[in-house]
């Protein structure tokens, strides 16, 4: 990183300078991305690192959990580029209940199970209930598809992703690329295997191209989640 003034910068705005070095190469720049959608952007992490990456994408981003919302709004206060949007992403309009949990990351519409709380004690605190309305990403689809393409999508909502899947069929069918975080071991309660989203991206005509990040568990070293990356064939 100190090599790299750009993930210096990055870090200090809070973005991930990691996720920077991976994006910030040719395999990934060369696709000449030009609108980004960014499901489950918390405070904006990956949205920051993307915006160093591609300075002239636009970027939608996706936050349900309000104090998050608005430190994400905050961070793109004056950027022309950015749109955000305060709700969460599912399969149907329909309201449920949301987990806050005292470490915002790790906030679900899953319930926590021990293994989680195990391998990260930090997330083992009270958590919220909140009940969250939830709209299908296709409900935003005239204004995504309308924008400039190629198109990006980033699904990382904590064992919901299926869920997003199912009701972004237009948005999903028109990407280039999709980045959604998939399960190895039981973290939540009721999550999609990886095989479960290897299929639905399969049937959308997309190809597994392996994982950009793993999640590794800090007791035992088993690698817990990836990001895996989808890529439509050319």
């Amino acid at each position: 990183m100190l090599e790299e003034p750009r993930a210096w910068a990055l870090h200090r705005k809070g973005g991930s300078p990691e996720s920077f070095l991976r994006f910030d190469r040719p395999w990934f720049t060369d696709l000449g991305i030009r609108t980004v959608v960014d499901i489950g952007a918390n405070t904006g992490q990956f949205a920051r690192t993307v915006r160093m990456v591609l300075p002239e994408a636009l970027i939608y981003s996706f936050e349900p959990l309000p104090d998050c919302f608005e430190a994400l709004r905050r961070a793109f206060a004056g950027d022309p580029l950015f749109r955000s949007f305060n709700v969460a992403l599912g399969g149907a309009h329909e309201v449920k209940t949301f987990y806050r949990n005292v470490y915002s990351d790790s906030s679900s519409f899953r319930p926590m199970l021990e293994l989680h709380r195990k391998q990260f004690p930090f997330t083992d605190g009270p958590q919220q209930e909140l009940h969250i309305q939830i709209r299908p990403l296709d409900c935003y689809c005239e204004s995504i598809l309308g924008g400039p393409t190629p198109l990006m999508v980033k699904i990382d909502v904590q064992g919901f992703e299926d869920e997003v899947i199912a009701g972004g069929h237009a948005v999903l069918s028109r990407a280039a690329i999709v980045i959604a975080e998939v399960s190895f071991a039981p973290l939540y309660s009721g999550p999609p295997s990886f095989d479960l989203i290897y299929s639905k991206m399969r049937n959308l005509g997309f190809s597994f191209a392996g994982s950009v990040d793993q999640l590794i568990g800090p007791i035992d070293g088993a690698i817990l989640q990836a990001d895996a990356l989808f890529v439509r064939p050319a």
